[in-house]
């Protein structure tokens, strides 16, 4: 039985406040002027609204907030825009959401999670129509802080901001050491098998016992970088590098999104042993990224290169795999998982449901996506 009712709290990150920062820093020096009453009437009445009818401007839900028309904030630096009636339109939470500090035109009609388009607002183009309009008929204040502060205190103010940024980045990188260090001490102790483990037993039948394998995540044995790059090298043909750069962010903290391995500790499979224990080969793995080379970019994280031995399938180490990066995944508050492949029934063994078609990079056929929820 799966509980609906029940959600784990994300987790929080340090460097997650990195953008509240940035926001405090600039939206504490930006102007802000209250409207007079005539003034939200005209800017209602622009977008075909009054107080009784007012609405989400973007895409008709009931308004709950005031959104900036065109960002405050772009690429951590002021736009020049501030907060005034005429960069302002009634919204809803949605909306702003998922809005964040795109041009709106460009925004409203993307592909983006909850855009008006991707849920499939009937009167869109009206909207769209009226949104042109309250653009072209209001002229927006736009200041430039470079040019009324003076260089020496705007550069000060800036290299501040930047400091603090990199002392959270300082942060991050420690907490991730002890919050492995506490993972790896806890996973020793509970020495009991999780419905994963069960799940991986019951499809051994009279397979090899999982105890000869140990499954581990780079992030416990960093050591296991360069093996690890070219073992994924060797089966799928992508250049280490490629490897090596997405392995390197994860290590330092610059992503959540990570790289699962499972090792034979007989040593035998066609992986290289460890640098830890030469007996002990690599015979399984995949990592995480942003998106395995399909058009559907807004569809991520996605889970890419799974890959086992030919001597050691069967034996539960892909389900294992998955479910292990999944559980990661969830206990960082990512969720939900994406997959590509043109496999069909295996995935669905671990709880992986199919989608929607996508169309691979460079490729002239669709495949199939999976999502985990």
């Amino acid at each position: 039985m799966k509980h609906t009712v029940f959600q784990m709290p994300k987790p929080v990150t340090i460097k997650g406040r990195t953008s509240s920062i940035t926001n405090s820093f600039f939206n504490s020096i930006i102007p802000v002027i209250p409207p007079s009453e005539e003034e939200i009437s005209t800017a209602l009445a622009t977008l075909g609204m009054t107080e009784n009818t007012i609405c989400c401007a973007y895409c008709g839900d009931p308004h709950t907030e005031w959104d900036h028309f065109f960002p405050l904030i772009e690429g951590k630096r002021p736009t020049g825009y501030i907060s005034e009636i005429h960069n302002l339109v009634p919204c809803c939470g949605k909306c702003n959401q998922s809005k964040g500090n795109k041009y709106w035109k460009d925004w409203i009609q993307s592909n983006a999670k909850h855009s008006p388009k991707t849920r499939g607002i009937p009167d869109l183009q009206a909207r769209i129509e009226k949104l042109e309009e309250y653009e072209q008929v209001f002229e927006r204040k736009k200041i430039r802080f470079e040019e009324i502060i003076e260089q020496n205190k705007w550069e000060q103010y800036l290299l501040e901001m930047e400091a603090l940024h990199a002392q959270l980045t300082k942060c991050q990188s420690l907490s991730k050491e002890i919050k492995a260090t506490v993972s790896a001490k806890q996973d020793r102790e509970n020495k009991r098998s999780t419905a994963a483990d069960k799940q991986c037993l019951s499809l051994q039948g009279k397979g090899k016992d999982m105890r000869e394998y140990t499954f581990i995540t780079l992030l416990e044995h960093p050591e296991l970088k360069q093996a690890a790059a070219s073992w994924f090298h060797d089966k799928w043909g992508v250049p280490e590098e490629a490897y090596l750069e997405c392995m390197d962010a994860y290590l330092t903290g610059e992503t959540e999104l990570g790289w699962y391995l499972c090792l034979n500790r007989g040593g035998q499979g066609s992986g290289r042993p460890t640098p830890e224990a030469p007996a002990e080969a690599i015979v399984g793995g995949l990592g995480v990224i942003e998106n395995d080379f399909h058009d559907r970019k807004d569809l991520s994280p996605n889970v890419c290169a799974m890959y086992v031995e030919e001597a050691h399938r069967k034996q539960g180490i892909a389900g294992r795999l998955l479910n292990m990066a999944v559980e990661d995944l969830r206990s960082k508050g990512i969720s939900p998982v994406y997959l590509v492949t043109d496999h069909t029934g295996f995935y669905e063994r671990y709880g992986w449901e199919y989608f929607c078609p996508a169309q691979g990079d460079g490729e002239d056929h669709l495949t199939r996506l999976y999502i985990h929820q």
